[in-house]
Parts: C-alpha cells; structure tokens; sequence
C-alpha cells in the first residue's frame, strides 16, 4: 500500500497539503517475491537446481542456508584481523566492552577491516539476491558481533527500511562454527508472512510531522 495512503489517515487533508503527493507518494507495495505466484515463477525460470532450491526456500520459510557460500580462508582471515585490530586497539576498546569483557555491536565494521567487504563480494548468495531483486546487490550497513548476535527475537521494520520498500535481506556469516553455547542464529519459519507493522501510525503517533522523521531514532521503537 503506498505510504500516501498512510499518511492521508493519520495526517488528515490539511497537513497532507502541505506535501504534494509526488513528494511524498512512496511505494509500499510487495515486492514481487512476496507474492503467492512467486514459488511457481522461480520454479520455470530457473534451470538450476541449487538456485531454484534455495530461492523457493527463501520465499517460503523466510530464510535458508547457504552452505559453503564463503571460503573458509577468508573467513579465517576475517577473524584474525579482528583480533589483530582488538590487540592494536585494546585500551581504546576498554569503555566499549560488555559486563562479560566482549566488545559491544560494531556498526559498518567493513569500513574499518576491508576483509570484511570481502566476506559480502565473494558470497555465494550474491547471484541469488540479485536475481530477486533484478538489480545488483549492494551492501548497505553491517553489524559485527564479537560472540553470536546478541540479540533476542525481533524484526527490523520499522527500524530499518528502504524505498522503494522490500529491497533488502539480512545476511548471518558465522567466522567459526556455531553451537547453543556461542550464539547461534534464532530464526522463525515463516514469520516473515506475520504481517506488516503499521508505519504510517507508529510516525503519526511519535512525530507531529511524518515527513520529518529522522534516518535513525530510537523513538520508532515498539
């Protein structure tokens, strides 16, 4: 549903004409993987059966596995620079450390260790990506974690969102293998069909102005 629609409910007329509709018409609507036929289409335009696979598992469960989709050098690699790069800069990381002595979340880590752009430009998953989005994939922003992702259950919408909307898919890398006691990745088959949240409301209910909304505020949080 496009966001105009959002925001003629919860704006009302007179602030909505304050923003002409080409200023503020965003699309909303599924992408094309989204929806029921997609299983079926991937099915007859892919003659691999390794893509097809994954594909439909992806449009269907929400998430799958890419087995040996990175070298292992290069993520063996990955994780001796971070090492490396904790030891040149331990006593600076001293204040940024959790009670257990792991650092906290890095954000865009891959502008500060280039091998970890590696890690996205030699990824198995990349042709499968672009061939759901029809356009190159690009990598946006990262998240590293010292030991497992540190997170409970949670979706990303609204905190993070594109326009047009639906164009992106969070990638888990593991540097070294995983089990219940280091932090292996939770994932819920199907929710990605619970539904969406309704951005429009949560705007209009924190932000006087919607269209002001900044890139990054904790107040999108419910």
């Amino acid at each position: 549903m496009p966001f105009i629609k959002y925001l003629r409910k919860y704006l009302g007329p007179e602030k909505l004409a304050k923003q002409t509709e080409q200023e503020v018409l965003i699309n909303d609507d599924p992408p094309w993987f989204d929806r029921d036929s997609a299983s079926r289409r991937v099915t007859k335009e892919l003659k691999d059966p390794w893509a097809r696979g994954k594909i439909v598992e992806l449009i269907e469960q929400g998430f799958t596995i890419i087995e040996s989709g990175i070298a292992l050098e290069i993520c063996d690699q990955a994780a001796v620079e971070f090492l490396n790069w904790k030891k040149r800069n331990e006593h600076a990381l001293s204040k940024f450390r959790e009670a257990d002595g792991r650092l906290m979340r890095i954000i865009n880590f891959h502008q500060t260790l280039p091998v970890l752009k590696t890690l996205f430009s030699r990824n198995r998953s990349l042709a499968l990506q672009d061939y759901l989005f029809k356009k190159e994939t690009s990598l946006y922003t990262s998240l590293f974690y010292e030991q497992g992702s540190a997170q409970p259950i949670h979706r990303d919408i609204p905190l993070f969102w594109t326009y047009p909307g639906f164009m992106y898919f969070g990638m888990w890398i593991a540097l070294e293998d995983t089990d219940d006691e280091n932090g292996p990745l939770e994932v819920i088959p199907g929710g990605h069909r619970i539904g969406l949240i309704d951005r429009g409301a949560i705007g209009a209910q924190r932000f006087n102005e919607p269209m002001t909304i900044p890139p990054i505020s904790n107040e999108l949080r419910i």
